[in-house]
């Protein structure tokens, strides 16, 4: 069943909304450069805000380039759901109810699993049926097969060391194995595809045996890569040897074309890639997939479903706990989830909804600011039933879903969504539960999910289109009351007046954020802490570019969410003295309360502003300064020799980076001074304003 999802607003109004931003947008840039314009900066700085909302929300139109993304940790069933949008079936009908886990996986075409299934990005499209392959850069394949390589020779040379973790998440780089254990070892999925392209397959196991008690006995796996490596005294020989099975410059195959069955064409080659069986295959960066119908559509053409990569499973590190900050070392999913036409849908397990994703919601409303005003408007949440509904303790499947539905809504609500500055409405629970689906993707049930989708499409559009109406009827506003003296001088007693009452809450909070200037490597330190030894050692080793971990990732995270609190009762101020002027008789007409929102909201917009380039000012300099320090690297990797086991470990390397930011603040504060000077020039005053209250 496919959604038809026609255009917000007819497409002449839409047109005719846009024409008009156009030309709003060029007069208020002539309103700002005409002489005289320095006498009325208040005004001047207004209508850059109008002209840069006019241009910026035109823009996300005139580009239209809406997705689907699905977002959770792995195991969830993301993949689960794309298969059962886009009717990915073996014999093109959905399993029975009564299907098994195995023989859902056995009717799918994106294969499924937990967590072990997707080494990469996933795009399903509309068009022909085909598999293309975006090549990962040729260096990242060499440092994911040097470190399979270090950890099988010495798994091979040195059995009775223990690896550092089970399965952790894989990085770049030689290393020598740490202290009391082997090189990490990659990541399930990811060590498939590189087995595959350097000729070791997966385990295989001998044929069994009876034993004497009549018993079948299991022999131990066969690994072809540990009994190479054991013909190598010397490790880097056999790092040497398996780059050259691997064949690199030979792997350039890009495209795939079906033969015979397309669907089981589709399934196989899918499995094939994920397990680096073609010979002449690179490592896959990210996977399209085209067939007949992705199963939405909108303005007459199917949407790309994205099946992103999992973040790490729940449970998965030794304290078994959740992330905090899931997306801290995901830059890919960071920039995708900051895309305005990106529909994101969180998934969260059947048994516990919302869990795990109320730490991924927590995280993308802390920022917000950053992933876009429309955040709330593109996120859903999807519950995936693989056909579990009403086994439990429940009147039918329906009243369960249904049950599981409220609970997530509840949470939803509970969570303060939406969050970030600016925001002043919350999600009631009415409003989170039109947000949440319990998909029952057997026996056709997909079509809730479809039902979602198609809400948040129009949603998504509709509140771009909103959200321009909105620029042109400010800026329209702004030219009508221009020359109103009335209306200057309330402004001019509000700004005043927002002054009084904000100057001692700025001086305060902003006097905070010198002192966190002080030793801007706190809040990353406590991130660091927060890490297992063996993921923040291989963060530190491979100078911020951890493959679980980014380090820069980490402390722009860190960073917003330390100046976010530092700077929320500055926001709580903006609001008391909104309601404190409202009061007051002067302002009770229509030009006082729109002179008092408009002056509010420009406060916000500072701080936002503020906390925006403060945040861009610390994390590059940061950066450049450490990633030139090798001796910050050095000591810090240096902990490590005292023993993975030792749990003072992380509390070390977090007083090393803390220590460190002390002694670099004087050649730091002047760098981030000069940023901050750039920036402020940029945001005509905006700065100042917050600065001088």
């Amino acid at each position: 069943m496919q959604f038809l999802l026609p255009s917000v607003a007819p497409p002449v109004v839409l047109r005719r909304t846009m024409s008009t931003a156009k030309k709003l947008a060029a007069k208020l840039r002539e309103f700002r450069t005409e002489q005289g314009a320095e006498h009325f900066s208040e005004l001047a700085q207004r209508a850059q805000q109008l002209e840069t909302a006019l241009l910026s929300r035109q823009e996300i139109l005139d580009n239209p380039d809406p997705r689907i993304a699905f977002v959770a940790h792995k195991g969830v069933g993301k993949s689960t759901l794309i298969n059962a949008l886009a009717g990915l079936w073996l014999d093109e009908t959905p399993p029975p109810a009564d299907a098994t886990s195995r023989q859902l996986n056995q009717r799918a075409i994106l294969p499924l699993g937990n967590g072990g299934t997707t080494p990469c990005e996933i795009r399903v499209e509309a068009g022909h049926w085909e598999v293309c392959v975006e090549r990962e850069e040729v260096d990242q394949t060499r440092a994911r097969l040097r470190q399979f390589a270090e950890w099988a020779w010495h798994k091979a040379n040195d059995p009775k060391r223990q690896p550092a973790e089970p399965h952790p998440p894989s990085d770049q780089g030689n290393e020598e194995p740490p202290a009391g254990g082997r090189p990490p070892r990659l990541q399930p999925d990811i060590e498939r595809v590189v087995r595959g392209i350097a000729g070791f397959p997966e385990h295989s196991v001998s044929s069994p045996t009876i034993g004497a008690s009549g018993k079948k006995a299991v022999p131990p796996k066969h690994d072809r890569a540990e009994e190479l490596a054991k013909g190598f005294p010397e490790k880097s020989a056999f790092v040497a040897e398996v780059e050259k099975l691997a064949r690199l410059p030979e792997r350039q195959r890009l495209q795939w074309l079906p033969t015979g069955d397309v669907r089981r064409w589709l399934r196989e080659t899918l499995l094939n890639l994920i397990e680096g069986k073609f010979e002449d295959q690179p490592f896959p960066a990210s996977i399209t997939i085209r067939v007949p119908s992705t199963g939405v559509r909108w303005n007459d053409r199917d949407l790309p479903l994205i099946d992103t990569l999992g973040l790490p499973a729940v449970g998965s590190g030794d304290s078994g706990a959740r992330p905090l900050h899931p997306l801290a070392e995901r830059e890919d999913l960071r920039l995708l989830l900051k895309s305005p036409w990106t529909v994101i849908v969180v998934g969260a397990q059947f048994n516990e909804p919302p869990a795990p994703s109320v730490e991924l919601l927590q995280q993308m409303m802390d920022e917000a600011i950053f992933f876009g005003e429309t955040l709330e408007d593109r996120t859903v949440l999807a519950i995936v039933d693989p056909g579990k509904a009403g086994a439990g303790n429940f009147a039918d499947a329906e009243t369960e879903r249904n049950q599981k539905e409220d609970r997530c809504a509840e949470n939803l609500a509970s969570l303060g969504c939406p969050r970030g500055l600016g925001h002043v409405n919350r999600w009631s629970v009415d409003d989170a539960r039109s947000r949440v689906r319990c998909v029952n993707i057997l026996e056709g049930g997909c079509e809730p999910l479809q039902e979602l989708l198609q809400k948040a499409v129009e949603r998504m559009a509709s509140a771009h289109e909103a959200r321009l109406s909105l620029a042109v009827k400010d800026a329209e506003d702004f030219f009508r009351n221009l020359g109103d003296a009335k209306r200057q001088a309330k402004r001019r007693a509000v700004v005043s007046a927002f002054k009084q009452h904000l100057s001692p809450v700025v001086q305060k909070q902003l006097g905070k954020a010198r002192v966190f200037r002080s030793n801007l490597l706190k809040p990353f330190a406590d991130e660091c802490r927060a890490l297992h030894p063996s993921t923040l050692r291989s963060v530190i080793v491979n100078r911020g570019q951890g493959r679980s971990q980014n380090a820069w990732a980490m402390l722009e995270s860190a960073t917003t969410r330390e100046l976010n609190r530092i700077l929320a009762p500055f926001t709580d101020q903006v609001d008391n003295t909104s309601k404190a002027l409202l009061s007051n008789p002067w302002y009770q007409d229509d030009d006082g309360r729109s002179v008092i929102a408009e002056e509010a909201d420009r406060r916000q917009r500072t701080v936002e502003a503020f906390l925006r380039i403060h945040v861009a000012a610390i994390v590059e300099s940061a950066r450049d300064h450490l990633l030139k320090d090798g001796n910050i690297w050095s000591a810090c990797e240096n902990e490590w020799g005292r023993g993975i086991k030792d749990p003072g470990y992380k509390e070390r390397v977090a007083k090393h980076f803390e220590q460190w930011a002390v002694d670099q603040s004087p050649a730091l504060l002047p760098e981030l001074n000069a940023a901050e000077d750039e920036a402020k020039a940029d945001d005509s005053g905006m700065l100042r304003s917050l600065i001088e209250g």
